[in-house]
């Protein structure tokens, strides 16, 4: 496996630097969509980019969902592995009832945090830089086949 600084075909999984990588490659290019026409300025793209972006990864990355999700499954197993197996209300089935418990907890949790994205990006929606970002997108997904 060889390893390279110049890497120059990297997937980018970044709303943010996705388009202003395209803006910066093709911005220049004639059939290129142009802000001013838009009514967007480079810096409010920019400070509007930086906002959605901060929103959509407000719930953190897909390792720290994982690892949440394994706190919350094995929380619940270790409290009622404290107890005696006779006292538990499931008996020996108590450790699984408790990881589904924890896993249901983690779906609700996730549910509320994508509920919360969602109503923070219908606030932050400005039509015009969504039409923008749009476009340039378009632009990009026709300039790369």
């Amino acid at each position: 496996m060889n390893f390279t600084l110049n890497e120059t075909d990297y997937k980018v999984d970044d709303l943010q630097q996705s388009i202003l990588r395209v803006v910066n490659t093709w911005g220049d290019s004639q059939n290129f969509p142009q802000m001013k026409d838009y009514g967007v300025t480079k810096e409010s793209l920019l400070s509007y980019l930086f906002d959605k972006q901060s929103i959509l990864d407000s719930m953190g990355s897909e390792r720290f969902q994982l690892t949440l999700l394994g706190i919350f499954v094995v929380i619940p197993i270790f409290i009622a592995s404290l107890f005696p197996e006779k006292n538990l209300p499931f008996g020996p089935y108590t450790a699984i009832v408790c990881g589904v418990g924890g896993a249901l907890l983690f779906g609700l949790l996730k549910l509320f945090m994508n509920f919360l994205i969602r109503k923070r990006l219908a606030k932050l929606y400005d039509e015009d830089h969504e039409a923008y970002i749009a476009q340039v997108l378009s632009y990009r997904d026709k300039h790369l086949k």
